[in-house]
Parts: structure tokens; sequence; C-alpha cells
């Protein structure tokens, strides 16, 4: 992560005061002196430091935290056994595929993915197309005529089926 924080800070032509100034705006102030000291690995970066140092670099964390290159060299992830090349790396960051081989492609796919962004559903679970077509058809219900309140209506079919609503 320190090396990738000075590479992409550098290329970006951004002086350590420039970020530090960036991240009290964001309010997640870190000093220009704690950048340096993060950058020369001799200051820890919480999830809040990052998530913040990532958004004021107009990047996402994965770009902080792993390899900036995709291929076969030979990559080191905290917490993984085995050896593991920069380009597996970034599959299992993407949400691609499982760093460790014994997992299951499809189980990792519906855990690291949010409804909608998954390649599978979960067992009984609707696809967001699924969930849009319902909606749909309680609107074309609620205009259909067969009700004095068409708004009612709506209200009603969204009482019913509150998955289909959700976040709407």
């Amino acid at each position: 992560m320190a090396s990738n924080l000075a590479k992409i800070r550098g290329s970006q032509g951004i002086s350590t005061t420039d970020l530090s100034r960036r991240l009290k705006v964001a309010g997640r102030p870190i000093t220009a002196t704690g950048i340096t000291k993060i950058e020369k690995e001799g200051r820890r970066v919480d999830v809040d430091d990052l998530v913040a140092l990532a958004v004021a670099l107009g990047v996402n964390p994965n770009a902080l935290l792993f390899p900036d290159i995709a291929d076969e060299t030979s990559a080191e992830v905290t917490g993984c056994e085995r050896p593991t090349t920069a380009y597996q790396v970034w599959q299992w960051a993407d949400g691609r595929e499982p760093l460790r081989k014994d997992d299951d492609p499809d189980l990792f796919h519906v855990r690291v993915r949010p409804r909608g962004r998954r390649r599978l559903a979960s067992w009984g679970e609707r696809s967001s197309e699924e969930l849009e077509r319902t909606r749909a058809q309680h609107r074309q219900i609620a205009k259909s005529g067969q009700y004095d309140d068409p708004a009612e209506a709506l209200e009603r079919l969204r009482r019913l089926d509150p998955e289909a609503w959700e976040g709407q």
C-alpha cells in the first residue's frame, strides 16, 4: 500500500501537502508528515484512511492495496498460504474468482457481489431484472382501470411485495 500510494500520488503530481488538504476537506485529516510516514511504512492505515486516500486520489481502494500490474508476477496476500500471481490477486480483488483454489467459484461470486451485480443469485433470490419486471407489472395493474384509486392500488401492491420495492 505504501509504495502504491507514493506512485499514484507522484503520477498525479500531488504533493503530500495537497493530499493532506484534500483529506482534511473530506473529513479524514492526515498531516503531510503522516502521509510521508505512510509511504515509508512508518504509519499504519486503517480502513477509513484507506477509503479517504482512495477518494482523494480518484482511485478505488484496490488500486492502493494490490500490485500495480496484473500479470504472472509473483504476489503475496496476507492470510493466503499459497503463492499466487498478480493476475490472480486482481481476479480475486475484482470479485471474479476466489483466491483459494478450494473455494467454490459460484458461491464466492454470490458472497462478494450485492444483488444485481452477481453472476448467480442465492437460492430464492430474485435478480434485479426480475424485480424491475415485478415493479412494472405492479404499475400496470394499478393503472389497469380496475381500481378507483391507482395510487392506493400501487401502494397496496408495494406492501404485498416489499422486496420488489426495496430502495425505490
